[in-house]
């Protein structure tokens, strides 16, 4: 259960109705009379009593079962729903890669059933080995490189800035997790944070006027040190992030998080609307 019963934005909802159907009822009984020992208006008493549980039942169910909601960050339509980022349409889809931009597909360096590796196989439209040359051939990634390893033996050796936006037809791919020693993606608090805040200062300056879809980042396999945040709170994060951020995309794009079907249990739209601007 997402939504408990005691939840305060459900009852002060439910409280609205009320006052409305209050207000409806006392316009009526100004024109109808009903005697005051008769059954009639235990009757009346009885059903009003009943539709009050009925619409909080409705309520709280409804609440329990939002599949999407709607929002304004920095006066910027965001859209929070579930689905496959892969099958989004008409819209820009952000992929999270690792700092390298790896593409070797051995399943150690990359996960064959993360985004990072579907992408890759499936949907990048070129071999790994042409979509490796044109990440490395590319003028504007060459301006947010951080540093190049020459020990590393496998993968790229040139990692670039977290947060670091590479566009490849409707695909967006991020740099979104460091790399240790072992290929375990990992972020710290800080680069968290600080990834989110660079992504979209970067989605803004490369989306060229497209609607963005991006998914519930950093609940895949990357290894979050020193936090231990659930799905709802990292939705939360990205959300704030974007607020923070400052960024305003134009009137006509919108943002759709995107998070996946199997994580609806582990979600709560119903509370997101206080981030609404």
């Amino acid at each position: 259960m997402k939504v408990k019963p005691t939840n305060k934005k459900l009852w002060k909802s439910f409280g609205g109705y009320v006052s409305i159907i209050n207000t409806a009822l006392s316009l009526i009984l100004m024109f109808v009379s009903v005697p005051d020992n008769s059954a009639l208006k235990i009757w009346l008493a009885a059903i009003f009593v009943v539709v009050l549980i009925a619409l909080f039942c409705f309520l709280w169910w409804k609440a329990n079962n939002t599949t999407s909601v709607r929002l304004k960050i920095n006066s910027t339509s965001i859209v929070v729903k579930f689905g496959d980022i892969f099958q989004q349409s008409d819209t820009l889809k952000v992929i999270p890669f690792n700092e390298y931009f790896d593409t070797i597909m051995d399943d150690e360096v990359i996960s064959l059933d993360s985004l990072h590796g579907q992408y890759i196989q499936k949907y990048s439209g070129v071999s790994a080995e042409e979509l490796r040359r044109l990440i490395d051939s590319d003028r504007n990634l060459k301006k947010h490189i951080a540093v190049v390893d020459t020990k590393r033996a496998v993968g790229s050796q040139v990692a670039y800035e977290l947060g670091t936006v590479y566009k490849h037809n409707d695909y967006l791919l991020v740099a979104f997790s460091k790399f240790d020693k072992n290929n375990c993606a990992y972020l710290d608090n800080k680069q968290l944070w600080n990834c989110l805040i660079n992504m979209w200062e970067n989605l803004d300056i490369i989306h060229n006027g497209h609607s963005i879809s991006l998914p519930l980042l950093g609940t895949g396999i990357t290894r979050l040190r020193g936090m231990n945040l659930s799905e709802q709170q990292l939705l939360e994060l990205l959300l704030v992030s974007l607020r923070f951020s400052g960024v305003k995309f134009n009137w006509n794009v919108t943002i759709s998080i995107v998070v996946y079907q199997d994580n609806m249990n582990m979600i709560n739209l119903y509370g997101l609307t206080e981030y609404s601007d």
